[in-house]
């Protein structure tokens, strides 16, 4: 009988074709599979591996000793990550993104202060001066008109050698360390898909513009780094412009006649 099925069976398809799709239930492509070209996510490594088979991965730059020193030794402190950054090794570049945020040391500050005006001094106009510093300050936390400014250093293999890329970025780590420069690698799985996924180093270079404030907090510009790929300069911050002196106002007055007649 076997014969006999293998005749009936001519012309049959013994499977699904892999281009048929209709019929079968197919799990749900991930955004970070169609759209953002991603394969893989390996944390706590750090990696992300693209379909093309390139992978990325990010140091964020979690801190620096600039507001423990005098505004010179900021200063000297701000030259020396200025050619830090200059002299990255290999192919890290120094990226910069930023997000709604940046007030929550003054708005814990500032809930403090209120709530102790409230309680010693409640209706006073220095208890609604403070609650009124206090909404606003919510305000431009919400809203995004202040920015929260974060530094990451990228790096990649285009031809995937993740061993040669994690020894990279402890290289650019150590690198920063020498310039009193904390940096850590990014192991959260959103934050180190979004990264890879907005950072396109084949688009060209990407330049930044850091400013230190001092002291911190006060919004005082002390300097600002200049960077671009290989090359960052310290800057002083823009002037303030002048005001204009105000105009003269005009003037009318009655003539003083003289007698005379006017041509005609």
């Amino acid at each position: 009988m076997d014969w006999l099925k293998g005749l009936l069976s001519l012309g049959r398809l013994t499977g699904a074709p892999k281009e048929q799709t209709a019929g079968r239930v197919l799990a749900p492509a991930s955004t970070q599979r169609t759209q953002l070209g991603l394969k893989e996510v390996d944390l706590p490594r750090g990696v992300v591996t693209l379909r093309t088979g390139e992978v990325r991965c990010f140091l964020k730059v979690t801190g620096f000793t600039a507001h423990h020193r005098s505004a010179a030794g900021a200063r000297a402190w701000l030259q020396g990550y200025a050619r830090a950054l200059s002299t990255l090794p290999g192919n890290a570049v120094l990226i910069v993104r930023s997000r709604g945020g940046g007030l929550e040391e003054h708005l814990a500050r500032q809930r403090t202060q209120t709530a102790a005006l409230a309680t010693a001094a409640p209706g006073s106009a220095l208890a609604k001066l403070a609650a009124d510093q206090l909404a606003h300050a919510r305000q431009l936390q919400a809203t995004g008109r202040v920015r929260r400014t974060e530094q990451y250093v990228a790096l990649h293999s285009p031809k995937g050698d993740t061993a040669r890329l994690l020894t990279a970025a402890e290289s650019v780590r150590s690198h920063l360390a020498t310039a009193q420069v904390r940096a850590e690698l990014v192991t959260d799985r959103r934050l180190a898909a979004a990264l890879a996924a907005d950072w396109h180093p084949a688009a060209g270079t990407e330049g930044a513009w850091l400013e230190i404030d001092y002291p911190a907090g006060s919004g005082a510009i002390l300097a600002a780094i200049d960077y671009r790929p290989k090359s960052a300069r310290v800057v002083d911050p823009p002037l303030e412009e002048e005001e204009e002196p105000p105009h003269p106002k005009a003037s009318v007055r009655e003539a003083t006649p003289t007698g005379k007649a006017l041509p005609r």
